[in-house]
């Protein structure tokens, strides 16, 4: 894949996301905590019908007693008793009817609440997915910068060296000592093990366009790399904070004249927030990103996504995209 790849994704992608957005009429979903009130009221209607249906049968129970003595013993009951209990077996009936009616009435209204119900499902959803979709944007804006301004500095070295650098020769996944070095990024992640950093990389592509295993040196000095970030694992949240950090990189992106926040153009701490809270593993390994709360190292807690994204911090997601595609496009 070519850098410029990542500026062509990140375009299409803003702007899929935005037709979407904004073919999407949000006020036509209800509001959760409304839904949760009338599920919480019908609820209690439920209660109430059971324990009239628990009476309703104890009095048929009951009339039925006595309408077997009735009939075992007509001849020596009264009249008035009689007509009594004939009177007291209408008004169950009527009773037993009116229930149903209720019966049925609540069972519609349930039903309302469960259609409502799947269509804030439907609204979590496009929710998450617009999201998710928003991070593969952020990560591709700031890769293609990265290397952008990266391959440019490696075509600087070349020049002095009287050899010639092709920005637009090269993958993204080819390792370019003169790159790494700079940016302090490689496509391919490190993991240690037992005090031992192992490489996940273990070739490239040489001048000849042939692959090659990388050299003992290479090696070297990738596993020495301090604070190597990698494309791989979808963390463009530490592409930020490097970039904050490396002063050389971050005075070779952007214009000295210019304060550089966080996420290349200011934005309000809850979107920023979201926004490091974002994960590859919402769509392929961890759907408890989406669903959990996020346990601090204070032992505090931060909601779960799925309540801190909404309509509103999502528009604002988008529009920050919007700004930074409009800045890189400057610079």
């Amino acid at each position: 894949m070519k850098y410029r790849e990542y500026l062509d994704t990140a375009k299409r992608h803003l702007t899929t996301c935005r037709k979407f957005f904004d073919s999407i009429n949000w006020a036509d979903y209800p509001k959760e905590d409304d839904l949760s009130r009338e599920e919480k009221k019908l609820s209690t209607e439920r209660k109430k019908l059971n324990e009239m249906k628990k009476c309703l049968d104890n009095k048929k129970n009951e009339l039925l007693k006595e309408l077997i003595d009735l009939k075992e013993n007509k001849k020596n009951l009264p009249e008035e008793k009689i007509q009594q209990l004939e009177t007291k077996k209408r008004q169950l009936e009527k009773d037993e009817l009116l229930l149903s009616e209720q019966s049925s009435q609540l069972k519609e209204k349930e039903a309302w609440c469960r259609r409502k119900k799947n269509l804030l499902k439907e609204k979590e959803c496009r929710l998450r997915d617009i999201y998710y979709l928003a991070g593969y944007i952020f990560e591709s804006f700031i890769v293609f910068k990265i290397y952008e301004v990266g391959y440019r500095h490696v075509r600087d070295v070349y020049r002095d060296k009287e050899k010639n650098f092709d920005l637009d020769k090269y993958d993204v996944k080819d390792f370019i000592k003169e790159f790494t070095e700079f940016t302090k990024v490689d496509f391919y992640p490190r993991k240690k093990i037992k005090g031992v950093i192992h490489l996940k990389r273990d070739g490239t592509r040489g001048e000849d366009n042939q692959w090659r295993d990388l050299e003992n040196d290479e090696k070297e000095f990738l596993r020495n790399v301090k604070g190597l970030c990698a494309i791989e694992q979808h963390k463009f949240q530490e592409l930020f904070k490097m970039i904050q950090r490396n002063t050389e990189l971050r005075a070779a992106m952007f214009p000295s004249s210019v304060n550089i926040p966080t996420f290349f153009v200011n934005t309000s701490p809850e979107v920023e927030k979201i926004i490091y809270r974002w994960s590859s593993g919402l769509r392929y390994s961890d759907p408890e990103v989406w669903d959990t709360p996020l346990k601090k190292k204070d032992g505090s807690c931060e909601p779960a996504l799925k309540d801190l994204v909404n309509e509103s911090t999502l528009k604002d997601i988008l529009d920050l995209c919007q700004q930074i595609n409009e800045k890189i496009a400057q610079f």
